[in-house]
């Protein structure tokens, strides 16, 4: 299940910490009076955009979850075997051939944690190659942010939290998405987006090219492939944006660590938070990759960094291109 997100201008009004939002279908048109077509439907790769301007893009409705691909039964078993979880992935996961597991975007599946941030890259890249799906983007998530908090979601209030136990997608087990938890939505009802704030933490294919360690080609955090995701003074491509930070500074260089559209600088508000006071932290020289919409201490607009490898409060999302 994915919602669309049309192509969009906006503004920020940093003083009521609002966003004026109005969608722009046409690829040939220029904004005007402040407004900005955001970065994520745009060509510049370098600020989150892809190869060509096009029309919106597909978002995960749920965080991803996992399950057998021969009977539909969950394959996650919850006994935090990560090293089994991050070997199979890398291998079967999104593949139509598989025996084993795949991956999947529907409500009341345990989300997929305890997973690297290479496997989680390369599952979302092989979940459907005939519309470009690929790890959700820090723009992209920028963009649902935007696009939530202006005038077609739920504008000034914020996404209420999943907070599910065992972190179900859509808060819960079942169709309770429908039933009871329409308040996680990114538009307060069925239509929206789930599980952005809450349920799991997300790694988004953005990473610190400052970086002089060894995760971007190391197995034992990232896959082997994933260097395609994000290499030593690596350059950002459609499928992962390149952030700079050479420092171990992480919570106030909003400057330097934010690029347009990506619903980090714009909506800062002082030192380590952003507007609804979710945490804002940035990668660094020590924790090169970044994630969105923490499991606690966070929502929508939260940030954190990570060093890559699996952990149990990490999931991800995936995104498609359909042009």
């Amino acid at each position: 299940m994915f919602v669309w997100i049309p192509r969009f201008e906006y503004k920020i009004n940093s003083s009521s910490s609002t966003i004026d939002t109005n969608i722009v279908t046409d690829i040939t048109v220029r904004s005007t009076d402040g407004y900005i077509i955001h970065p994520a439907f745009t060509n510049n790769i370098e600020l989150g955009g892809w190869d060509k301007e096009i029309t919106g893009i597909w978002v995960g409705k749920f965080e991803t979850g996992c399950e057998t691909s021969t009977n539909g039964t969950s394959w996650y078993s919850r006994n935090n075997n990560s090293s089994t979880l991050g070997n199979v992935a890398t291998t079967n996961a999104g593949n139509t051939g598989s025996t084993q597991i795949r991956a999947i975007v529907k409500p009341g599946m345990s989300a997929w944690r305890y997973i690297n941030a290479g496997n989680a890259y390369e599952n979302a890249y092989n979940f459907k190659r005939s519309l470009d799906s690929h790890l959700i983007k820090n723009s992209e998530w920028g963009a649902v942010a935007y696009f939530t908090h202006g005038k077609y979601g739920i504008g000034i209030n914020n996404v209420i939290t999943n907070s599910n136990s065992s972190a179900y997608t859509g808060g819960g087990s079942g169709n309770s998405y429908i039933t009871a938890n329409t308040t996680q939505s990114t538009t307060g009802n069925i239509y929206g987006i789930y599980d952005l704030s809450g349920g799991m933490g997300e790694y988004v294919a953005s990473y610190n090219k400052s970086y002089s360690g060894t995760y971007y080609t190391n197995a034992s955090y990232l896959s082997a492939k994933s260097t395609t995701f994000a290499s030593n003074g690596g350059t950002s491509t459609k499928y992962a944006t390149a952030y700079t930070n050479a420092t171990t500074t992480y919570n106030y260089n909003v400057s330097d660590m934010s690029k347009k559209g990506d619903a980090l600088k714009e909506v800062w508000k002082n030192t380590n938070y952003s507007w609804f006071n979710d945490y804002i932290y940035y990668i660094d020289l020590t924790y090169p990759i970044l994630c969105r919409g923490l499991n606690t201490g966070g929502g929508l607009l939260a940030s954190t960094r990570e060093a890559g490898y699996y952990v149990s409060s990490i999931g991800y999302r995936i995104v498609c291109i359909n042009e």
